[in-house]
């Protein structure tokens, strides 16, 4: 039973981590953008 609850634990970490990085990816393109679009035109 604990051993199970450390797996879902883990899991959710994990899930977790995959969620913010591809949030922080997702906001760094958008800025990304913008900084080439305001020095472009």
């Amino acid at each position: 039973m604990h051993l199970k609850i450390w797996k879902n634990k883990s899991y959710f970490s994990n899930n977790k981590n995959r969620f913010m990085s591809k949030f922080l990816i997702k906001r760094f393109f958008i800025i990304h953008n913008l900084f080439i679009n305001y020095y472009f035109t």
